[in-house]
């Protein structure tokens, strides 16, 4: 069968072992005596100079024993995304700015040192998401689990991997049936079957439904979407189940996908068409089921344009919350278009900026139609000095207009349709004390219950793509770091974080913008939360016992005044009060609880296993329309050609464009590992093995 494994150091590792072995003839011929150096030597350079460890493979047999709990399922496509990429070796570790002057043979050089990524050895078959089709069940899977023919979706460990194959053997706990795929079905001109009824024009029957694979419910995934729905699903959803307790104490509205009917597919299990609802609101649609934004818990969703970070902002949307989305961007942001004289034009970079706006805009738009209010788009890394302050500069003109009084700046309903009231828009009738969106820096602002909040962030307006004044950074966890910090100055509040990056640093920063003291009665007894997909080493996906132990110890709020940290930031320090006269009291912050949705933990908090969150994934995507990000691939690395990646129509402004899409042949896998295959900054991609 075909597979995608590790195969760099296939050749140095037989030039190696011939090495020892005497030189002599083959058939007369002496074919190993030439120089052992030089032999050595020709493989090395042979496996500096391949461009990926992995390789397509055609030489491992089928699995032919399926035990008592496995199930033998034929692959038809297979979710990656960063993760797949560290458990291969392939992206290096991030070189912490803090050792950037430390000298050679310190403490913290000697640990990162001992906690080197270790690259998998040959024959690693990376892949942990899939769908496919049943071919062999164990003897204990019951027919209630799975039966021959079934679609099936699973999430392997990643221990074991393994699913970049054409036949794989699951864990029965690790899989979960879905209803036939939606599939596109490309038919000859000449052999277009022919109905009873009226004749199509045009020969429009370029997609149809085969009958023999779909059912005829128009609300079925397609194969591309449910090969992502165990990745980003299971993750999101456990994530979304810490902040289940602001939810619950803000009286939000509920949706209860735990006990709830599906009547879309006989398959999944039933739910109740009633929904229980402490807030008021119309009863039809759940999205718009909301109260005003200002009594929304708010949540910030890192990495919110893919991956597990876009489905949590869908579930987060339909449970009533207001989601701020975090967009990585790997470029200098682009800024508005504005009109230059034409000896100032430069057509390429132009063209460049215009492409570049494309991208963002196409995001953004995205983002806008899962229910985001506020999306940042943030650079991986900050703009040279050098740059910044150059006359010719479209940012730092933007910049120069923040604090121009003349420049009035307001949100077009063409441009932004659907956008909620934002924090950063003027507004004459807040005020700093009976809205928590207020942005004043002086104590008189805290104090005087009439004066109105003139401070504007012009670079807020949506598709505006201007960057916010950060302080200087270089690479991508300084840069939430920092926005982090930029939050807390502006003092925003916060009710929840959701990080998909990982860091310690992260941490810090998100603790101290989430204990920002509140003044809103209903917030007060409620802990605001930090939850992190990947935990405080990115680099090292499978935790070892000291991290688990000091992410239980942060979770129990264990550590003394070593683990407090005082309520300020860079020189800047928030005196809020209470009341107003002899009444004033300071307010203490807020507490924050910590959660870690470990990539290696089989059983949640709840005591579910992969199964049952598969279970209620599938429910919210069937039902709710919570579904992966399938499409063209973000951010295209532009100075790499296309290596045989399907591409993605996508019509704009009445022309229809090709970009570079998230589903790649099954051959071509071993490209999307490298740098620019989409992997990056929490992109996800598709191998199709069966078309």
């Amino acid at each position: 069968m075909a597979s995608i494994e590790i195969v760099r150091g296939i050749a140095a590792g037989s030039v190696d072992r011939k090495s020892h072995k005497s030189s002599g003839s083959v058939f007369g011929v002496a074919w190993f005596s030439k120089d052992k150096s030089s032999t050595t030597a020709k493989g090395k350079n042979h496996q500096a100079n391949t461009d990926s460890p992995l390789g397509f493979t055609a030489h491992r047999t089928p699995p032919v024993y399926v035990g008592g709990g496995s199930i033998l399922v034929q692959v038809w496509g297979v979710g990656l995304d960063g993760t797949d990429a560290r458990l291969t070796g392939i992206h290096p570790p991030r070189a912490s700015s803090s050792l950037a002057g430390a000298p050679y043979g310190t403490k913290m050089s000697k640990t990162s040192e001992k906690d080197k990524v270790r690259c998998p050895p040959v024959g690693y078959i990376p892949g942990r998401s899939f769908v496919g089709r049943v071919l062999e069940v164990g003897w204990e899977v019951g027919v209630d689990v799975a039966k021959r023919g079934d679609w099936v979706v699973g999430l392997m460990s990643v221990h074991k991997s393994g699913a970049l194959a054409e036949f794989i053997l699951a864990d029965r706990h690790r899989i979960h049936r879905v209803p036939n795929p939606f599939m596109h079905v490309q038919y000859p001109f000449n052999s277009i079957p022919r109905t009873d009824s009226t004749k199509e024009a045009d020969g429009d029957v370029a997609k149809r439904r085969d009958s023999l694979t779909t059912s005829a419910n128009e609300s079925c995934l397609t194969v591309n979407e449910l090969a992502l729905l165990p990745l980003c699903g299971v993750p999101a959803y456990r994530a979304v189940r810490t902040f289940h307790h602001i939810t619950q104490s803000m009286g939000k509205p509920q949706l209860p996908y735990g006990n709830s009917h599906n009547e879309l597919h006989p398959i999944l299990p039933p739910r109740s068409d009633k929904h229980d609802f402490v807030a008021g609101g119309d009863q039809d649609d759940p999205i718009t089921r909301v109260q005003p934004s200002d009594s929304r818990p708010r949540a910030l969703i890192l990495r919110a344009h893919d991956g597990a970070g876009a489905l949590a902002a869908q579930m987060l949307v339909r449970e009533g919350w207001s989601v701020w989305a975090h967009v990585p961007v790997p470029f200098m942001l682009p800024g508005t278009q504005m009109e230059l004289p034409d000896e100032l034009k430069d057509e390429e970079e132009e063209r460049e900026l215009d492409n570049q706006r494309n991208i963002l805009h196409r995001i953004e738009d995205r983002l806008r139609e899962y229910g985001v209010d506020e999306v940042i788009f943030v650079p991986v890394t900050s703009m040279p000095l050098s740059a910044l302050f150059d006359v010719s500069n479209p940012t730092l003109e933007a910049m120069s207009s923040w604090s121009s009084p003349s420049i009035q700046f307001s949100r077009s309903p063409s441009s932004s349709p659907s956008v909620s009231p934002s924090p950063f828009s003027r507004s004459n009738t807040s005020t700093p004390l009976s809205s928590p969106y207020s942005h004043g820096v002086s104590s008189s602002h805290l104090s005087s219950p009439t004066s109105s909040s003139t401070h504007q962030h012009a670079f807020m307006t949506p598709y505006s793509f201007t960057p916010l004044p950060l302080t200087p950074y270089d690479c991508e966890q300084d840069s939430i770091v920092s926005l982090m910090s930029f939050l807390t100055r502006s003092r925003i509040r916060l009710d929840a974080i959701l990080d998909t990056i990982g860091g310690r640093e992260i941490w810090d920063a998100g603790r101290l913008l989430l204990s920002r003291p509140v003044r809103d009665p209903s917030r007060q007894d409620v802990d605001a939360q930090f939850t992190t997909l990947v935990g405080d080493t990115p680099d090292r996906v499978v935790s070892t016992a000291g991290d688990n132990f000091r992410a239980g110890v942060r979770a129990l709020r264990l550590g003394g005044a070593k683990d407090q940290h005082p309520f300020e930031d860079s020189g800047y320090h928030e005196a809020v009060t209470n009341g107003h006269g002899k009444d004033k009291a300071k307010a203490k912050p807020r507490a924050v609880n910590y959660s870690w949705v470990n990539v290696v933990s089989d059983i949640d908090w709840e005591g579910s296993d992969v199964h049952d969150t598969l279970c209620t994934v599938l429910r919210m995507a069937s039902s709710e329309g919570v579904k992966p990000v399938i499409g063209p691939v973000d951010f295209v690395n532009m100075r790499c050609k296309d290596k045989g990646k399907k591409r993605a129509s996508v019509v704009a402004d009445g022309i229809e464009e090709e970009l570079l899409g998230k589903v790649v042949p099954f051959e071509n896998t071993p490209d999307v590992f490298l740098p620019g295959g989409g992997l990056e900054y929490g992109g996800t991609v598709v191998s199709r093995v069966a078309a």
